[in-house]
């Protein structure tokens, strides 16, 4: 009877697997898996698919006939950028074993099971797949605009805005009592000549990339309801300052990268004009508008369609030609014509909420508009095989993405710094990750320890452990460490940027 001991894969050393890692297309890898037993062994097959097809089944072939023997293939990977996955099956003469992924499906050593185990993984990725050499060795810098710097005081009329007249001022929200909707932003009227004037700065500090949180016109204060793809919110300045902060910092060898925002607009936008703010046909106003085709309507014109039911961010439908031209394909799209201006590059939010279609051929433009633009994804697991709605998603396989918001190092980050992990669990996870990514994408990778969709990692690393308990805009504004917390906050913050 073959024991756990007994068997041996392990997808992190070159002796059974080479090569070690993802792998190009149409390259060649051997895989071996060590037998030590005196049982005898009528065969060992390799399962392989991909893309929940392409099942085959190889016979693997011992190198000798010693107690302990080492049974190998080589296979030739697809020619396609793909997952391709993989367990063994081991028959004696008495019963069926597979050997498969650890339970934590984290690669490295294996298991040895009486069922159909997880799989192992090898991202194939296309031939000559590259990400940007200059955001490999970049320090990257998260600007909230409007929280960031203000630079003067005049204050642009804006309908709807309640201004700070401090800087120090607490965030507040200002919401119906009755329905609970938010009725007023608050601006603390961070602007451009307020990133601008930053600049040395940042500088100063190591800064090459600075990634800016949406800066398009829109009615909230987070901007993620982009009411105008193409003009930079007043409240931060005018198109024209913005080029010149993008040119001032290139000047200073610090690029700019984008937020885009593509699986939803604003309901107070151009392109949808719930309440007539703009003089355009918007769709909520006539099924004759050039932008209703973009949305889908349920009952005309109050009830559509939106991300994650808040009724302020109608959801586009990705895939309209209409709408990809108007993004990606014309010869004024939102992607030339951000890159006309001079940003570096594109972050794109809920990329798990976008179709295939639409982020491959967004990647294709991009880079065919200039190759050394980079894409980043926001994805909170690993990137590599990501189910999103059910669907499986292949963002690294050379044809979607350059990086990801590596959400994973940061929470591997913070437990072992909490103590809820110790250092071979940590080091397992991380290896997980190299073994997933392909090289070019695992060194682009945005490794953050924070961000705006995020508790606060200096919170999280003072002990508490209830902050989801708190009510937004009154607990959570009254929140304040002790001074022990405060202590230990700051000291695992600085050992979290050691490690970043």
């Amino acid at each position: 009877m073959l024991e756990q001991k007994d068997v041996e894969h392990n997808s992190q050393k070159n002796y059974y697997r080479s090569i070690v890692g993802a792998a190009e297309v149409g390259s060649k890898i051997r895989l071996g898996i060590r037998i030590d037993t005196t049982d005898t062994i009528k065969k060992v097959t390799l399962r392989t698919w991909q893309d929940y097809a392409s099942e085959k089944f190889w016979t693997l072939t011992t190198v000798d006939d010693t107690k302990e023997k080492f049974y190998t293939i080589t296979l030739k990977m697809p020619e396609v950028g793909c997952l391709f996955w993989y367990y063994f099956i081991i028959e004696t003469e008495d019963r069926t074993y597979f050997y498969g992924n650890n339970p934590e499906q984290l690669g490295g050593l294996g298991t040895l099971y009486d069922h159909l185990p997880p799989s192992y993984q090898i991202t194939v990725y296309e031939k000559g797949a590259k990400t940007p050499d200059w955001f490999k060795h970049s320090v990257m810098y998260q600007i909230f605009p409007d929280r960031f710097c203000r630079v003067g005081d005049k204050m642009i009329e804006k309908k709807g805005a309640v201004y700070h007249a401090s800087w120090d001022d607490d965030p507040v929200y200002y919401k119906d009592p009755d329905t609970r909707e938010i009725i007023a932003y608050d601006f603390f009227g961070g602007n451009i000549k307020g990133i601008e004037s930053k600049l040395d700065y940042l500088k100063e500090l190591g800064i090459s990339v600075i990634y800016l949180n949406p800066v398009f016109e829109s009615e909230s204060n987070h901007h993620y309801d982009t009411g105008n793809y193409h003009k930079v919110d007043p409240i931060f300045g005018t198109n024209e300052e913005f080029r010149h902060l993008i040119d001032t910092a290139r000047e200073k060898g610090i690029r700019i990268i984008l937020d885009g925002v593509f699986s939803h607009t604003g309901a107070q936008s151009i392109y949808f004009n719930r309440d007539g703010r703009y003089d355009s046909l918007g769709a909520y106003q006539s099924p004759n508008s050039p932008y209703y085709e973009w949305y889908s309507f349920r009952n005309y014109p109050n009830e559509y369609d939106c991300w994650w039911d808040f009724w302020t961010l109608p959801n586009v439908r990705e895939t309209t030609p209409s709408y990809m031209d108007f993004i990606i394909r014309n010869e004024d799209s939102v992607l030339k014509h951000w890159l006309n201006e001079g940003i570096s590059g594109w972050r794109l939010d809920v990329i798990d909420e976008l179709p295939i279609e639409f982020t491959e051929t967004f990647y294709a433009e991009l880079k065919s508009k200039d190759p050394d633009a980079v894409i980043i994804g926001e994805v909170w697991e690993d990137a590599s095989n990501k189910i999103a709605y059910g669907f499986q998603r292949q963002y690294l396989c050379g044809r979607e993405m350059d990086s990801a918001m590596n959400y994973p190092f940061r929470e591997h980050l913070l437990n072992f710094l909490l103590g809820n992990i110790d250092g071979k669990e940590c080091m397992r996870r991380m290896e997980s990750l190299r073994e997933n990514y392909p090289k070019e994408n695992f060194y682009a990778m945005m490794n953050l320890i924070g961000s705006h969709d995020r508790i606060r990692a200096v919170n999280i690393l003072g002990g508490v452990t209830n902050f989801d308990e708190l009510r937004p805009g009154i607990d959570v504004n009254n929140f304040k460490f002790d001074e022990r917390q405060g202590k230990i906050a700051k000291a695992r913050l600085l050992m979290a940027a050691l490690w970043q």
